[in-house]
């Protein structure tokens, strides 16, 4: 999961329209990015349960105003639906499911 973030031929799959600009990163924890043209920040973070399992967690910060936040909430969600869906088509194929 950590990855699909950190790295831009992995992040191109599953959050093609996103331009993110690494800040920092702490594998295979944390990453911090500026978003786009850098008014906006992203921190993510990752937190493995086990082989198969992660909780992530996304924050977008500097962002203008309640609408907007609520917008990329939604984008966040979707975006990592995507992601988790990538990702469960990846392990069936390594596994022959």
């Amino acid at each position: 999961v950590f990855s699909a973030f950190v790295d831009p031929s992995r992040r191109v799959g599953w959050l093609p329209d996103a331009v993110l600009s690494e800040r920092t990163v702490s594998k295979p924890k944390t990453a911090r990015f500026d978003l786009g043209d850098g008014t906006s920040r992203l921190l993510v973070t990752v937190d493995a349960k086990g082989p198969a399992k992660s909780t992530v967690v996304v924050e977008q910060s500097k962002l203008a105003d309640a609408g907007e936040r609520e917008a990329r909430n939604v984008y966040w969600r979707h975006a990592l639906a995507t992601l988790k869906s990538q990702l469960e088509r990846d392990a069936s194929a390594i596994s022959g499911r």
